[in-house]
């Protein structure tokens, strides 16, 4: 029973009238070339993943625990 539920889920495709997909795709390419014209002069958009303007802090070494000597 569940091939067939899972039969019925894949042959359903999702319709987008064919004027809401060029809207969507004139919009992906004007962001595209925003984007592209924004690296170019160093900036970031809001959709790019954000720059990180310094590098991790360096930090001391670990010191070695001092040992116990043994007396004896």
């Amino acid at each position: 029973m569940t091939r067939r539920l899972n039969q019925a889920k894949t042959k359903t495709s999702r319709k987008i009238p064919s004027e809401k997909l060029k809207k969507l795709q004139r919009q992906e390419k004007i962001r595209n070339t925003s984007r592209r014209k924004a690296q170019k002069v160093g900036r970031s958009l809001t959709t790019d993943k954000p720059k990180l303007n310094r590098t991790k802090p360096t930090r001391p070494m670990r010191r070695p625990s001092k040992r116990r000597v043994s007396v004896r």
